[in-house]
């Protein structure tokens, strides 16, 4: 025969379930008080929880929407059950997630950076002013040219930047100097002696490689290459000048003829040419940062978030 769960006496008459517990008892002990019922204290703390947590929303919404607090509940009890603000026992403070990520923020400047570099170089590269021998092409104009000296060129390396301190005087052009061969690698200007020009014409005492690869039209890498036979200072700003877009002139006393005269002097209208068009063109600035360096930003940065997981 059937008892009581907390008595356990038998019972006189129907069992009562208790509501908190779900367990069976007697008349005598049916009431949560009477079985000390262990529901009853689990819903007792779960109720001062509700309303520790109801008090703490009020506050928050008070203080950040100026909206005076109320006896009306926010959240019904199964929304309270599901929601997913956390609440530190600590302080009785709201902690919730605002805003973007780290990640989102670096996505977003690395995909403006290259938005912007791509149409910078083709904006300068379509609209700038005719100019006779001037030849635009990827990564020019710009007033900042980064450059690096190779090994071979240890005993011109002072007379390469006395001649580009030369240029950067009568132009405002600034020329940076990075280790080699990290100018190189992101789109600057490499410097490199060598004994002889092969790829050239004879007689050939200098040479300016310009290199970009591009897909879609889209420049993605630019590589220039300056090689010397001789380190006269003639040679040095030739080779740059056409870094920087220039074409062979036929006048014997431009320093852009295509032979050698002994003429060291920028032409004036090139100097004015490039103050105008590099120095002074607030789109050249965009220029300076090329998509060889954003490219290399995006590869580490991805690689960086692969090797965090």
């Amino acid at each position: 025969m059937s008892s009581c769960t907390y008595c356990h006496k038998p019972y006189d008459s129907l069992p009562f379930k208790c509501k908190f517990c779900g367990l069976q008892y007697c008349e005598n002990c049916h009431l949560p008080e009477s079985h000390h019922c262990s529901g009853l204290k689990k819903e007792e703390r779960y109720k001062k929880l509700r309303g520790q947590y109801e008090e703490i929303r009020k506050k928050r919404l008070h203080r950040e929407e100026n909206i005076a607090p109320d006896t009306t509940s926010y959240f019904p009890e199964s929304v309270f059950q599901k929601q997913p603000t956390y609440v530190n026992e600590n302080t009785s403070s709201i902690v919730e997630s605002k805003g973007w990520s780290i990640k989102n923020w670096i996505t977003a400047f690395i995909v403006i950076l290259f938005i912007a570099s791509f149409l910078t170089n083709v904006g300068l590269f379509y609209y700038l002013p005719n100019h006779p021998g001037a030849l635009m092409v990827a990564g020019n104009p710009k007033p900042v040219y980064f450059y690096d000296i190779d090994s071979s060129c240890n005993s011109s390396r002072s007379n390469i930047n006395a001649s580009l301190a030369h240029l950067s005087e009568a132009t405002g052009v600034k020329f940076v100097q990075l280790p080699n061969p990290i100018a190189l690698a992101v789109g600057g200007i490499s410097y490199e002696c060598v004994g002889t020009i092969s790829s050239s014409p004879v007689g050939t005492v200098g040479e300016a490689e310009m290199s970009t690869y591009s897909m879609n039209l889209i420049f993605i890498f630019t590589s220039n290459k300056i090689r010397l036979l001789y380190d006269d200072e003639e040679i040095i700003l030739h080779e740059t000048l056409h870094m920087m877009g220039f074409s062979h002139r036929s006048d014997p006393n431009s320093i852009m003829y295509r032979f050698t005269r002994g003429y060291s002097t920028i032409d004036d209208d090139l100097v004015a040419f490039i103050q105008k068009n590099y120095v002074k063109n607030p789109l050249a600035y965009l220029n300076i940062l090329t998509l060889n360096i954003i490219c290399g930003l995006t590869l580490l940065y991805l690689i960086s978030m692969k090797s965090s997981h």
